[in-house]
């Protein structure tokens, strides 16, 4: 008993809401075509959508007059890591320098008092310190290493000299995308 009444109940409820949507609609006056049309224009999402496809187009082809100019772009990055430079070089200096850092056996055979044999053992300090430095650095080692741990910011620029005709192209391709967005309203 008690589901035969509520079925019954839901029953009168569906009816009662039908002849409320019903009565509402007869008191409606009816519309034109023109004011129809004006509605459909007002209040249609689809017609919305539409619009915003073409001032999207309109952007991008407005937006690609610039192609031809410079692109500049700010590049902010967090770099972590470390570079480690080794180098060992062979010099030659002590080879390079050895004519300079030998006595000369010449010499050796003058007399004690001729004054060239004076000089060269007047220079030969000079040349035993020179043969030292030289030997320091026939053989060099280089160990170094950069950390590279920290934020990096580079502007970076680029100006198309020669594209061959691709930025004319492009630059054709989105207006056409204007029309076509154009065409999609006008057949919605």
């Amino acid at each position: 008993m008690k589901r035969f009444f509520l079925s019954r109940l839901s029953v009168l409820a569906v009816s009662l809401s039908t002849l409320g949507w019903v009565h509402a609609a007869t008191l409606t006056a009816p519309l034109s075509l023109m004011d129809a049309i004006g509605r459909l224009h007002d209040q249609s999402d689809r017609l919305r959508m539409a619009d915003a496809d073409i001032a999207a187009a309109q952007a991008k082809s407005d937006a690609a007059r610039f192609l031809h100019g410079p692109k500049v772009e700010l590049v902010a990055k967090q770099v972590w890591g470390t570079k480690t430079i080794d180098a060992s070089i062979d010099t030659g200096l002590s080879q390079r320098l050895s004519p300079f850092t030998k006595p000369n056996p010449q010499i050796q055979q003058l007399p004690p008092a001729d004054p060239r044999r004076q000089q060269a053992e007047a220079l030969k300090p000079f040349q035993e310190m020179l043969g030292k430095l030289a030997g320091g650095f026939d053989h060099i080692n280089i160990h170094h290493k950069i950390n590279l741990d920290g934020p990096r910011v580079s502007v970076d620029v680029m100006w198309p000299l020669y594209t061959g005709g691709l930025i004319g192209a492009q630059q054709e391709n989105l207006k056409l995308g204007v029309s076509e967005a154009i065409a999609d309203r006008q057949q919605s």
